[in-house]
């Protein structure tokens, strides 16, 4: 994810992310996660809540954590869900799918996909 966007997310509750927190995903997914953070700011995690992990794991958004509630955990699992009808590159949800790129799957658009396979064929 690019930086200024990770720096926004991070901005919205700078105590639940380490120094130099990093976000392994796509810019697509930035939206569910500004949903997500926004979400669980509403509810109020315990003191000590802390997001320690946000990545592309098997085409589908991984968000990890310590010291939330149930309801926290329900939230992120309804955001790793919903990013399996998420392009993860540009966001775009209609006509969303897993598909396999390069030997790894990854959440695509049919235009995204089409542009991550004519970058892999020009590179070979």
């Amino acid at each position: 994810m690019r930086e200024d966007l990770e720096a926004e997310l991070v901005a919205l509750a700078p105590p639940w992310f380490g120094q130099g927190f990093r976000f392994y995903c796509g810019d697509g997914w930035y939206s569910l996660l500004r949903d997500l953070v926004v979400a669980l700011r509403a509810v109020d995690p315990p003191a000590g809540f802390e997001i320690t992990h946000v990545k592309e794991k098997f085409g589908t958004l991984r968000v990890r954590f310590e010291g939330g509630s149930q309801a926290v955990a329900d939230m992120v699992m309804a955001t790793q869900l919903r990013s399996e009808s998420v392009c993860e590159e540009c966001g775009a949800s209609a006509e969303t799918t897993l598909r396999k790129l390069g030997g790894r799957w990854a959440t695509r658009c049919g235009r995204c996909h089409l542009g991550a396979q004519t970058e892999t064929a020009t590179r070979s």
